[in-house]
């Protein structure tokens, strides 16, 4: 069984696209892979990741961010 007793940060990108995405080839948005069958994300799937995390130990704090910047950090 998989265990995050040692992850600090759970990161979750709640955007989908950044004005500097072209010039920033490294930026997450740039690389990352989209499987349109899955659609976007929804506040329920997004409290069912955090709920599964703390069933495997998660204790750290999780953040939500927008084009990859920080916007909230919660507990």
């Amino acid at each position: 069984m998989v265990s995050l007793g040692n992850t600090k940060l759970l990161s979750i990108e709640i955007g989908d696209q950044c004005n500097l995405a072209g010039e920033h080839m490294k930026c997450p948005i740039s690389i990352r892979k989209h499987n349109k069958e899955y659609g976007a994300l929804t506040i329920e799937d997004i409290i069912v990741v955090i709920h599964d995390a703390i069933k495997l130990g998660f204790r750290g704090m999780v953040g939500f961010q927008y084009y990859n910047e920080p916007m909230i950090n919660s507990y």
